[in-house]
């Protein structure tokens, strides 16, 4: 196999079309570097090791899921935003079928620390998002916020029920959406 000049994104992309086309369980060093059409050592400059790749693909396709990467375009609500997260996982489905985002929890839960922090990472994006859509939602009532129950209560929440909701392959928004209604809303 020739060597051929690639880039850490090129082989993000791969591993993303991988998990799509073939699943999360079809990622490893060498099927990547054949995919790339590069030398498995090529593949190592970038990974030094299997848990790194797969960190680092897991990552990558939670970015694109949430597209983390990319500025936020849900304007309006901060109810309209968990409608639009909802919405991502909907289409995530569709866009990697053999991808289950229950999976790639439990995947960092069980791996080593590098994992968790991608995973903690990707969160804290989620979580700042969350809290960008609340302080320019206009329409929360001004009194739903206490000392008692502040609006990183209500984000801490949301994003807890957000995610344990995802655990039911059938994706069911309705029971937190009237939640937040009412909370902020009513």
């Amino acid at each position: 196999m020739n060597p051929k000049i690639t880039s850490e994104q090129k082989i993000l992309e791969t591993c993303r079309q991988i998990v799509s086309e073939e699943g999360i369980q079809a990622l490893n060093m060498r099927h990547i570097a054949e995919y790339q059409g590069i030398s498995l050592g090529s593949l190592y400059h970038y990974y030094p090791s299997k848990e790194a790749m797969m960190s680092a693909a897991v990552e990558s396709v939670w970015l694109d899921i949430f597209a983390l990467q990319r500025p936020m375009t849900c304007s309006g609500s901060f109810l309209s935003y968990i409608r639009w997260l909802y919405d991502r996982v909907k289409k995530s489905r569709i866009d990697y079928p053999n991808f289950s985002l229950a999976h790639s929890m439990s995947f960092a839960a069980a791996s080593k620390q590098d994992a968790k922090n991608t995973m903690n990472r990707c969160f804290a994006q989620i979580k700042g998002r969350m809290a960008e859509a609340l302080e320019k939602d206009r329409q929360v009532k001004a009194e739903s916020f206490t000392k008692e129950f502040t609006k990183k209560d209500l984000i801490d929440f949301v994003f807890s029920s957000f995610f344990a909701s995802l655990m039911d392959e059938k994706v069911n928004s309705r029971i937190l959406l009237q939640v937040i209604k009412k909370c902020i809303y009513e």
